[in-house]
């Protein structure tokens, strides 16, 4: 996400390359983290439609400290 809106860091970028075999294993796919994107862009959308139905504002970095939490523990 923070890519797609030009607020990712390098250390940041260097970060997602080290990680993307589990990436590749986790979404099935022979892609880069880049082509990954685009689904992590999709559960975005779904995240954030479902925090606007709550009356609130999806927060980018939450969103992106949670999902890395949840896929990638350790």
């Amino acid at each position: 996400m923070l890519n797609a809106i030009g607020k990712l860091e390098e250390s940041q970028r260097m970060a997602l390359q080290q990680m993307e075999p589990k990436l590749r294993d986790v979404y099935k796919t022979d892609g880069s983290w880049v082509d990954i994107n685009e689904q992590l862009r999709s559960i975005w959308n779904g995240y954030a439609e479902h925090v606007r139905r709550q009356g609130l504002e999806p927060d980018p970095s939450k969103f992106a400290t949670q999902f890395v939490d949840e896929n990638f523990p350790g």
